[in-house]
């Protein structure tokens, strides 16, 4: 069973003339609110829509073009990225010398990851990211290319 409470809002100590049906409903537990408390209950209001705002704001972060710079010992190479990220799930594709590559990812928070697979002379490449998104436009990480044992770092930055 559900109740509902409604709340008159009245200046410091100067509260509304009440009728007897509005006594009855106070007794049923409505309540009602000063100046001081009513200031209190806004300012909980905007602090938990602002903490929504921005959580989601981190999220989206993700949704566009990305240059991603790859060094791997002494190699290095860069990518073009566009990523799409539904909740937790990121997908989207990497545009390199290699041809373009699938990925297929999650988002947990600040840390982010994606696998892309594609091909390098001839032969499968794996590559697995495992990031943190610095702000809204960086991904700073590291990287295992799984099929010659080697790690490395990358850096992905935002772009339009």
């Amino acid at each position: 069973m559900f109740r509902s409470t409604s709340y008159v809002i009245a200046p410091e100590g100067k509260y509304p003339k009440l009728t007897a049906e509005r006594e009855k409903q106070l007794a049923c537990g409505d309540t009602i609110l000063s100046d001081e408390n009513m200031k209190a209950l806004l300012l909980s209001f905007f602090l938990i829509s602002g903490f929504v705002g921005a959580r989601a704001a981190d999220d989206a972060a993700l949704h566009g073009k990305w240059k991603v710079h790859i060094t791997v010992g002494d190699s290095q190479s860069d990518e073009e990225c566009t990523l799409t990220q539904n909740d937790k799930e990121l997908t989207g594709s990497c545009v390199s010398d290699r041809g373009t590559s699938p990925i297929s990812g999650k988002v947990d928070g600040k840390k982010v990851s994606w696998i892309s697979k594609s091909q390098y002379q001839g032969n499968p490449l794996t590559l697995t990211f495992n990031g943190t998104l610095e702000s809204t436009t960086m991904i700073t990480g590291t990287l295992n290319v799984a099929e010659y044992n080697v790690d490395g770092g990358f850096t992905a930055t935002h772009f339009n």
